[in-house]
């Protein structure tokens, strides 16, 4: 283990199974954050590049200065499926009072979004979809 980490720094990991920790190891693992690596080149290994940065616990207590809010899942807005853009999303946003929470989920990555859209042009049916909606817009 110790030569392949010497010459091997990145794993290839779904994300999935750090997001999993937290539940599977309840009593080690306070949250899990998965960052995607700010790269310079845009290619088919660096839009897929990320940080996971694991919380583990402190004996029996919160780590200070964190605050870790739960969002039921019926209380996450889906970018996608509301139809959101930057706009949209920075209004929203400015609406909020300065203590309210908002949980948004599915929004696409700059880097992946085009591969994302020609996959889903494969399924029955999407292709007529994407034809009618300005998808290359969500790209700005």
């Amino acid at each position: 283990m110790a030569d392949m980490e010497r010459v091997e720094r990145e794993l290839l990991v779904d994300p999935a199974f750090f997001t999993a920790l937290p539940s599977r190891l309840p009593g080690l693992v306070e949250h899990v954050e998965i960052l995607p690596k700010k790269m310079k080149a845009t290619n088919e290994l660096s839009c897929y590049r990320y940080a996971a940065v694991v919380h583990v616990k402190q004996k029996g207590r919160r780590q200070k200065g964190q605050q870790i809010r739960e969002v039921k899942g019926e209380d996450w807005i889906d970018f996608t499926k509301r139809g959101l853009d930057r706009k949209s999303l920075r209004q929203q946003l400015s609406a909020l009072s300065s203590s309210s929470i908002i949980a948004v989920s599915n929004i696409p990555y700059s880097k992946t979004i085009v591969s994302r859209y020609l996959v889903e042009s494969l399924d029955d049916g999407a292709a007529e979809k994407l034809c009618d909606q300005d998808w290359l817009s969500s790209l700005e």
